[in-house]
């Protein structure tokens, strides 16, 4: 199972490794960085279970939870993903997150015995498990909902052993989350890891209005969604738009129907809120120059 249970992360890595054309030019890049390191850390947990290497109950277990915190961090770093302060939050938000999560590891590390493995306490326990709710439940009501959903289990399945609520000399939790987290990564859309390289559209008329809101609202979840379809609407009442956004798109305010027919202003506005997030060449992906080129939305 830990043969196979490596095969899978080797998949999760590649998938992981390819999706940099999706987060490129997005300042969601920083979660994609913090999920290498999340799967690499799984791979090393996996490989300390084979008792050719000789290690000991205690060091194996602590890399496995060290793995079980890693694979949290995607997940608040997404959280934290608007400009300016995105430069900050990896420093301030997420390592202090994991060094928090890690504490009870390093005192047992340090004054436990070799022979025994690490146990998380209950209230460490319930505050990892808030956290990854509070993370993977971002995407829920997304296009990436199942995928969140078997990451959730399969990091839950990582950590039970050093727990109370399962035995610490369990062999199969580890390898059966980890082929979770590569069933999670299957589940992506294909074209987050597509080799094909994106015509941009600048000097074209027509656009892609729909796929592009999809597509941030599927990489930043339902959080950011919300908060950027809200500032969107302030312009729109304001401005006495017949259109709104909501999570699908831009409606007909009067009816709630979805409208294909958008006219260049609300265009302009959600550019230069997206522009938070997503720097011009994600956008040149979706829509003509024209609309980043325009006049300030705030004029």
């Amino acid at each position: 199972m830990n043969f196979l249970a490596l095969i899978c992360l080797l998949f999760l890595l590649k998938c992981v490794v390819g999706i940099k054309k999706w987060t490129r030019n997005t300042s969601a890049e920083s979660a994609r960085l913090w999920a290498i390191a999340a799967v690499l850390a799984c791979v090393a947990s996996v490989a300390c279970q084979w008792p050719a290497l000789g290690v000991s109950p205690r060091d194996r277990s602590a890399v496995q939870y060290l793995a079980a915190v890693m694979l949290l961090t995607p997940f608040i770093a997404i959280l934290g993903a608007r400009r300016p302060g995105a430069n900050a939050w990896p420093w301030f938000v997420v390592l202090p997150l994991v060094v928090v999560l890690q504490w009870p590891s390093i005192s047992q590390l340090m004054a436990g015995h070799i022979e025994t493995a690490i146990e998380v306490p209950t209230p460490t326990l319930i505050g990892f498990v808030f956290v990854l709710i509070m993370g993977t439940g971002n995407y829920f009501g997304t296009l990436n909902t199942g995928s969140a959903l078997m990451c959730a289990v399969g990091t839950l399945l990582t950590v039970l052993p050093l727990t109370d609520w399962m035995s610490a000399h369990n062999t199969w939790a580890l390898p059966v989350g980890c082929v979770l987290l590569a069933f999670a990564a299957s589940l992506l859309p294909g074209r987050y890891t597509d080799d094909t390289e994106t015509v941009p559209l600048a000097n074209r008329e027509d656009s892609d209005l729909d796929q592009l809101w999809t597509d941030f609202r599927d990489l930043y979840g339902i959080v950011w969604a919300k908060r950027v379809m809200d500032r969107v609407n302030q312009f729109a009442a304001r401005e006495h738009w017949d259109v709104r956004l909501n999570l699908y798109g831009f409606v007909i305010h009067t009816n709630g129907q979805a409208t294909k027919a958008v006219a260049d202003r609300p265009i302009e506005i959600l550019c230069w809120v997206l522009r938070r997030f997503v720097d011009p060449p994600f956008l040149l992906r979706y829509l003509p120059n024209r609309f980043l080129t325009a006049r300030s939305a705030v004029s």
